[in-house]
This record gives C-alpha cells, structure tokens and sequence, in this order.
C-alpha cells in the first residue's frame, strides 16, 4: 500500500519487530533515495517532535515514510511510523504511535441523521455568514 500526500510518500509494512525494518524490497530502497537529502547531523532531534526552529534543519522537500506494525497471538502491540535512510538499513527517525489511534463504535441510522442535519445546519450557518460578510465566514 502506497500514500502519496503533499511532499509524502508512505508505505505500510509488518515487521518482526517493534524497532525493525520490512524485509528487504528493491521498491521501498528506489522509493528511500528521496531521504538522501535529509542531513540528520543532529541525533537529539526528532522529525516528529520538534520547536519550530528544527524543524526548518531537516524538512526536506519530499520525504519517504514507513508506517510499521506488529504483533503476536492476532493483537495489535506496536504501531510506528519512521524516515528510513537512504537504502532503508537504518532508521533516521522512528515514532510509536500505538497509542494514537482511536476507534469509534457504529452509530445508529437515527444517530446518523442528526449528525448529518447537525452537519447541514453548520454548512447554512457558514454560508449566511460568508454572504452577510462579503465572503468571510
């Protein structure tokens, strides 16, 4: 599975491990040459979290990201997502997001309609605005 958003390309693997790269790939490797212009000389900083400044050090126009997932027994225990080095032999950064995944339970057809007329109703609001400040909501 390939995403291509913006300046992003991210593809999704299992791994054996929470801290592991996939397995070898000569896709994922073509795909990791776009990180060799990351110039990451500075190992206390994140890609993930970083003060404004920093980040401005290591954004680089176009960057390959690998979402990584595993576990054992058919449960979910890791989910990362990381900037592979160019031949993919390493991480440049890696990120657990596990815990950053929310799960929602089914709403009704009843439950449905009043979001979807709560929803409309935001949409008019909006537009009433827009109209009556000369298309500034």
């Amino acid at each position: 599975m390939v995403i291509e958003h913006k300046n992003s390309i991210i593809t999704l693997h299992k791994t054996n491990s929470k801290k592991g790269l996939p397995v070898k790939a000569v896709n994922r490797t073509r795909k990791s040459h776009i990180n060799s212009g990351v110039s990451f000389d500075y190992p206390q900083l994140s890609l993930f979290e970083n003060p404004p400044l920093e980040k401005d050090m290591i954004s680089p126009d176009q960057m390959y990201l690998m979402v990584t997932y595993g576990g054992t027994d058919y449960k979910l225990d890791y989910v990362n997502i990381g900037m592979p080095n160019d031949g993919v032999t390493s991480w440049i950064d890696i990120k657990d997001i596990t815990n950053s995944f929310t799960t929602f339970e089914t709403v009704s057809a009843t439950e449905q309609k009043e979001i979807d007329l709560e929803f409309q109703n935001e949409v008019k609001r909006m537009l009433e605005r827009e109209k009556k400040n000369g298309g500034q909501i």
